[in-house]
This record gives structure tokens, C-alpha cells and sequence, in this order.
């Protein structure tokens, strides 16, 4: 917190947490927007407005109103009030989160992607039923509602142990009311589907990565056979079959160009024209994790990636029929009037995603399970966690010492705790996101409907 002193000589604490985006043009004659990351309250500045939101320079009479938005407080205990208040909305948000139990029933996969960070693992050999239901069953969940998602390697492969131990989970999972998400290639999609069927299947996670061209380049199987068209095939049948499909493009300099041929893809084959809630897209930005990736000049960092995304939606605006970023709550804003609740905690891992492999150890989440280094105990025989798991359920930006005076925290939530590990040497390091900077992308992209909502505001 900042203290200035305002005309009336009343003391006004004010908040570190307002930052000051640009906008790509002026609205109502303004070029900076203020957004308070804690309270959400965004508003056009002027320059010395905005030097006052920051630093608490010259409050006039009429700034009472910036103690309602939170962008100050009368008193530090004000200040502490809401931060807690903000931070219970938060907990409360949290508990509302179901866990997600990861299952990888296999680390095998006939791919071999360019980018896998998996390529080094060794484990061999399928979990066994018995590690299915004692997985299901671990003590993660307190009394919170949770579902499952298989994972892996490649759990939709060959083979019919593979096809058997698949199935078991799915019936598994539904004896005791889960819903199970697949996370899968699709390279077999389509041969799978009629064991899928009646299955609480709450949605396949696919992944095509550009063009044909592009796709194949880095996405081919093991023996050099390309997938594209396989994949699109299944994707296909999974929904006309009923399911719902989450399309996941990997991006990097060699391949964002690929989002308008993948657009037009999506757009020939119907699949945009589906509800939103049976045909998702995610963008992932592909980054070296735990192995130096054979290209490093084609990797974007994730400020970079946004900005090439919203240059080819400029040129080609069709892209934006095919995905919406949030741009850490600038969609939300739009759409509701509100920014997201503050994020208190980004990483997920050993508080509402937990994995879970053949050796019958327990790991954090999607990027540490099988890792050599980071398992967090065992399940099978018994449920054991390890000291370090206490490091990962502790993790957020209270007690990561980075985060505590970083403006861009409430916003950032501290980032990713494997990253934080690799980078740091330890969990409770921040995994720094340029959140101001991604921000004001969602500004040029939302521009229309920003402008739109402020005008209207001003007229009511």
C-alpha cells in the first residue's frame, strides 16, 4: 500500500494494485485505462489521473468515489478489510472448483511430437483396476464434487489391455457419479468411439496444430505416418456422435499463421456453427519445461503470442469466430460488467487437480505427473503424501515471497508451480506472467465492444 496525503489533509492509502493500459485509441478523448486487478473496477484516465491512481499524487474532493472502486482506502485497515474480504470470495470460488483426478493408465504413444516434454519418461506397463478404484477413491476431494480425466501418454492407443483398463475407469468413475474428461491425440478417435458410447463422457481434449502441413510437420506417429486427417476424421464421427469436442492448438512462430486454415477447417466442417458448450477451443503456447525444445528461435513468450494472435485477427477476422481469449478477464469484463475474482492461487496442483500412474505414485497436476522428481507420495498401497506436498498446497501469492508486493498479483495468482520449480529450484518462487502487457492486447481485440459498453455507460 501507498499513503498520500489528499487536499484535505485526510491520509488515503492507495491501492498497488491499479495498473495503466493503453488503449489502441482514444475513447471520449482518453488513451489510458485504469484497472484495479483487486477490486476489477476499470475507468478512463487522463495522464495525471492515472500518475494519482499509481502513486496517490494530488487526491481532490471528488476522489471519495475512487474509495468505492477500490482504488483507495481511508485507512490501511480499510485497505487489509477488503484484500480479505476479496481473498474469502476467492476461497469460496475455490471450494465451488471440482478436483480433477488425472489418470494416466499409460505413458505410451504412438506419436512423436516435436515438442513432448514425455519423451525421456520410462515407466512401462498399465494401472491396474485395483489402482483405478484406490485412485478414485484417494482423500482429495473434501466433500468438494470432482471428476475424472484420463490422461496420459496416449489413452485412447491400441491394444486391448490398454482398451480394457480405459474402459474400467470410465465405468469406475460412473458407478460413483463422475464425469470423465479424455485427454487424447485423436489419432484412434474415431475406432474408439463405440466403446465411448453411454459412457459419461464430459468432453474429448484434441489437439490439431495448424495447417496439414503444419500439423504434420510436428504431430507425426513414431513409424512417420502423418495424422492430420485421421484426427479430423474423428473429430467428425465424436460429434456427430454427441460429444463434446475441446479443439487445443500448440502455438509458436512456426505454426500461428495455421489458425486460418484450422478456422476454415472448423468453419467447412460445421463445427463453429455448434453450441459453445459442444465445440471449445484453447490456445497453448508450446515452451521448453523440463527439456531445451530443437527450435528455441520459434518460441513465443506468452506476451508475443497474444500480440501475433490479435495482429493475424486484424488481417484475417474470421480467427475470432474460432477463439475468444479471456486476456486475464478483459472478456469477462465485456460480457459481464465485471472483472473475474481476484486469482489468489493460478496453480491448481494438490488442491484441485491431483495424478495418479501405474508406479502408484501421486503427482500435483497434468505438467509434473510421471515427472522423475516431483511425485508427492504414494496411493498404492496406501495413501502417503510426502513432506514436499505441503510446499505445493501452501503455494499462492501470500506466501510467495515475489508475489506479495507485485501490482500484477492478484491477476497472475503466483503463474505455474512446475515452471516456478524449473526456473527457481523451488515451488514457492513466482512464475512471473506478463499480465499488463497481455491485457492491453485484450484491448485492441475487444476494442469495438469496449468503446461500445463505455459510450453506453456515459449515456445512461
Amino acid at each position: 500500500m501507498k499513503e498520500s496525503n489528499s487536499v484535505s489533509g485526510e491520509t488515503t492509502v492507495v491501492s498497488r494494485h491499479t495498473v495503466v493500459l493503453e488503449l489502441p485509441e482514444p475513447i471520449l478523448g482518453r488513451k489510458l485505462a485504469a484497472l484495479n486487478l483487486l477490486s476489477g473496477a476499470l475507468d478512463l484516465v487522463s495522464p495525471k489521473e492515472a500518475s494519482a491512481l499509481q502513486n496517490g499524487a494530488s487526491w481532490s474532493s471528488g476522489d471519495k468515489q475512487r474509495l468505492v472502486q477500490g482504488y483507495a482506502f481511508d485507512s490501511p485497515a480499510a485497505a487489509r478489510t477488503f484484500w480479505q474480504q476479496r481473498q474469502l470470495e476467492f476461497a469460496e470460488t475455490y471450494r465451488q472448483t471440482p478436483v480433477q483426478l488425472l489418470l494416466a493408465p499409460t505413458y505410451a504413444c504412438e506419436l512423436a511430437c516435436s515438442y513432448c516434454y514425455q519423451r525421456s519418461y520410462q515407466q512401462q506397463g498399465l494401472m491396474t483396476p485395483r489402482q483405478v478404484d484406490l485412485a478414485l477413491d484417494a482423500p482429495v476431494a473434501a466433500g468438494r464434487s470432482k471428476f475424472v480425466t484420463i490422461f496420459g501418454g496416449e489413452p485412447l492407443g491400441p491394444g486391448r489391455e490398454l482398451r480394457g483398463i480405459v474402459k474400467y475407469i470410465l465405468a469406475a468413475g460412473a458407478n460413483r457419479g463422475l464425469e470423465t474428461a479424455i485427454v487424447t491425440n485423436g489419432f484412434r478417435l474415431a475406432e474408439w468411439l463405440d466403446d465411448l458410447a453411454g459412457s459419461k463422457v464430459k468432453e474429448i481434449q484434441v489437439t490439431l496444430d495448424g495447417s496439414r502441413e503444419q500439423h504434420d510437420s510436428r504431430r507425426r506417429t513414431r513409424a512417420g505416418e502423418p495424422t492430420f486427417d485421421r484426427i479430423v476424421h474423428g473429430i467428425d464421427l465424436a460429434l456427430a456422435a454427441g460429444h463434446t469436442l475441446n479443439l487445443r492448438v500448440v502455438l509458436d512462430r512456426a505454426n500461428i499463421d495455421g489458425l486460418l486454415d484450422l478456422t476454415r477447417l472448423a468453419t467447412e466442417h460445421g463445427w463453429l456453427d455448434l453450441p459453445a458448450g459442444r465445440f471449445k477451443t484453447q490456445l497453448g503456447r508450446n515452451y521448453e519445461l523440463y527439456d531445451a525444445y530443437g527450435c528455441p528461435a520459434d518460441l513465443f513468450g506468452l506476451d508475443t503470442m497474444y500480440r501475433t494472435f490479435v495482429d493475424l485477427t486484424e488481417t484475417h477476422p474470421e480467427i475470432r469466430r474460432f477463439h475468444q481469449p479471456s486476456f486475464y478477464g478483459m472478456r469477462e469484463w465485456l460480457e459481464n460488467g465485471e472483472m473475474l475474482i481476484p486469482r489468489f492461487d493460478a496453480c491448481p496442483a494438490a488442491k484441485h487437480e491431483w495424478g495418479f500412474d501405474m508406479s502408484g505414485r501421486v503427482y500435483g497436476c497434468t505438467a509434473t505427473l510421471g515427472q522423475e522428481g516431483y511425485s508427492l507420495g504414494t496411493y498404492d498401497p496406501v495413501w502417503q503424501l510426502d513432506a514436499a506436498a505441503g510446499d505445493w498446497q501452501k503455494r499462492n501469492i501470500e506466501t510467495i515471497p515475489g508475489c506479495q508486493d507485485c501490482s500484477q498479483a492478484p491477476a497472475c495468482g503466483g503463474g505455474c508451480g512446475a515452471i516456478a520449480h524449473v526456473q527457481h529450484g523451488q515451488v514457492l518462487a513466482p512464475d512471473c506472467k506478463p499480465v499488463s502487457a497481455v491485457m492491453e492486447q485484450g484491448l485492441r481485440f475487444y476494442f469495438q465492444a469496449l468503446q461500445k459498453r463505455i459510450q453506453e455507460a456515459k449515456a445512461s
